[in-house]
């Protein structure tokens, strides 16, 4: 029965539940009877979104309530990608059928340039404390020297370390619901 306009939708966000800093929430979208015709629930924690479950009346499916539900849930959160997790066959179809646009990660890729910078000037210090090592006669007065270079060795390697760390956390890019 989609005689309805999805215009004719209010959205309504509650409060479900909280607990170790986890928010449980449910985005109500209410026809113009003050129905709720469809609802996602859904979780905010550590500045992560997750949606737990969609669901859609049967009389309002096809007609575009899941697609304004999730459309006002990205408009909550305009710069977080939100975390579908596993669809069902009628999820996944939902969410192919979605507007998307994706946005580069900037803060990922100035990591991922910086460690490139960083594994240049390691390899540049490895290749001269190489040439410490392999010297046949060994110039004590380069000492301070090479242990400056073996100090720098273990400053770029923690760094490289860091941001490697920092990448697994992180993605190249967003995708996020128009």
């Amino acid at each position: 029965m989609n005689w309805y306009k999805q215009s004719q939708l209010t959205m309504t966000n509650e409060v479900t539940d909280s607990h170790s800093g986890q928010l449980d929430m449910r985005l109500n979208a209410v026809g113009p009877t003050g129905q709720t015709v469809g609802y996602i629930d859904y979780s905010e924690f550590r500045g992560e979104i997750h949606i737990k479950y969609i669901e859609v009346l049967p009389d309002y499916r096809r007609g575009g309530v899941g697609t304004k539900l999730m459309q006002a849930l990205q408009q909550e959160y305009p710069n977080k990608e939100i975390n579908t997790g596993m669809l069902t066959e009628e999820g996944s179809q939902l969410y192919q059928s979605l507007p998307k646009q994706t946005i580069e990660n900037k803060p990922y890729e100035l990591l991922l340039n910086e460690k490139k910078e960083k594994s240049k000037r390691l390899q540049i210090v490895e290749n001269k404390l190489d040439e410490f090592y392999s010297a046949k006669e060994k110039d004590e007065s380069r000492q301070p020297e090479f242990l400056a270079l073996g100090d720098e060795w273990n400053e770029i390697y923690d760094r490289i370390r860091d941001i490697d760390s920092e990448l697994s956390e992180m993605t190249p890019s967003q995708t996020l619901i128009s």
